[in-house]
């Protein structure tokens, strides 16, 4: 449960440091700010799956070029500067990517 929070914790603060830096929170800006901070590099890889099973914390955010950013679900959208005319993104439900992987092994 300590290990859970801990983590939680950390990608929270990861995405709160770009919002404030006026980045994209991009999942592989997420990733970047982890590994700054000497995180575990198996989490760092699973971060998506991760986030996609915290729907109460996390937004999931793809965009047309297939973008994938991590939001906070208790911040507005317009906090994670998505929002430019080229921007268009749908939020993913994590059923979608809970199924990923079963999908991805069937077209193999």
């Amino acid at each position: 449960q300590r290990g859970l929070w801990l983590c939680t914790s950390i990608v929270t603060s990861c995405i709160h440091v770009l919002y404030l830096e006026r980045h994209k929170p991009t999942v592989v800006a997420v990733q970047q700010k982890m590994r700054e901070r000497n995180f575990d590099e198996v989490i760092v890889q699973f971060l998506l799956p991760i986030c996609a099973r915290m729907p109460g914390l996390y937004l999931l955010w793809v965009e047309k070029d297939s973008q994938v950013s991590l939001l906070l679900a208790d911040k507005p959208i317009s906090d994670a500067n998505l929002r430019r005319s080229t921007d268009v993104g749908v939020q993913l439900k994590p059923e979608f990517v809970e199924a990923l992987p079963e999908i991805m092994n069937t077209t193999q």
